[in-house]
């Protein structure tokens, strides 16, 4: 501003500055228009949702809400699948516990099928040679028991302590009083120890008389008691007793079970026993177990070995 004298309040820097007028361009260059622009405030989507139709707006509230609600299907499907995968898992691990404990628990047996043979039971006993009036008998004693097995007729093999093997036949079964002479004589020749009761003696008639001449001669005597010929026999520890009766398990491959079957049995020899009843020739019998009898049962489901 100047003020009535004519001085300037602003100072004076033409003196300052040499700017040559060539300098200063005749026109003020033009701006870009494109240079400048208003830019609009960004809105959020709820915020720029205000400003759109009704329609449209609704539409974006309902496609938001459906999306809510396929995030928490897909959320409950997610929870239930993992559900369902625990209860699986600990189903599957129940059920294969549940498998070995059974396996380690299942007994394990031995089959086989009856075999066809002939067996022949004796009886043996220690034996002296006693002469009774002008015969010569080889004599042994037996217990009420065993000497059922025996009777006349039937055919013993002799032995003497050399080894010498004659033959002989029975032919009188009597029964003995504990003082008896033979009892009294020959009784260490005859048991271990002296009777205190009866006991049967049973008379041999022996063939080959030149061998056995004279009295107190010690013998072996091995008594044919009975032959079963064709005999259908399985091992003797495949037959059970319950009660009275005798009973085998037949093994069924198919159901890996054992079938308790009732039987008849003959005569035990050496092991084996005669089965006159009760299987088949094609069954297969279970001859051994690796549990007490007494822990099987009709039905029981086994493996075999």
């Amino acid at each position: 501003m100047d003020d009535k004298s004519g001085r300037s309040d602003y100072p004076d820097f033409s003196g300052v500055f040499d700017i040559d007028d060539s300098m200063i361009p005749d026109k003020m260059i033009e701006r870009d228009p494109d240079a400048v622009k208003i830019h609009e405030p960004i809105l959020t989507s709820d915020a720029a949702s205000r400003y759109l139709p009704d329609e449209a707006r609704k539409a974006i509230e309902k496609d938001k809400k459906e999306k809510k609600k396929q995030e928490k299907r897909k959320n409950r499907r997610i929870k239930t699948i993992i559900a369902l995968s625990s209860v699986l898992a600990v189903l599957l691990i129940s059920i294969i516990t549940g498998i070995v404990l059974t396996d380690m628990k299942t007994p394990e047996v031995s089959t086989q099928k009856p075999v066809i043979e002939t067996i022949s039971r004796y009886h043996t006993g220690n034996a002296v040679t006693v002469k009774e009036g002008s015969s010569l008998f080889a004599v042994f004693i037996d217990n009420d028991y065993d000497v059922h097995y025996i009777e006349k007729g039937q055919t013993v093999e002799l032995k003497t302590a050399e080894g010498i093997i004659a033959g002989g036949t029975v032919t009188d079964i009597k029964e003995l009083s504990a003082d008896s002479v033979i009892i009294e004589k020959y009784h260490p020749m005859l048991t271990s120890q002296k009777p205190s009761t009866s006991v049967y003696a049973v008379y041999i008639s022996v063939a080959e008389d030149a061998l056995f001449s004279s009295e107190g001669i010690a013998l072996e005597a091995k008594v044919l008691t009975k032959t079963a010929f064709d005999a259908m026999t399985l091992p003797s520890s495949a037959v059970v007793m319950n009660g009275n009766k005798h009973y085998v398990y037949v093994y069924s491959s198919f159901r890996h079970m054992l079938t308790m079957k009732e039987v008849n049995v003959g005569i035990t020899v050496d092991g084996k026993t005669e089965i006159i009843r009760g299987i088949k020739k094609s069954d297969r019998i279970a001859v051994s177990f690796s549990c007490p009898v007494e822990q099987l049962y009709d039905g029981i489901r086994v493996k075999t070995k």
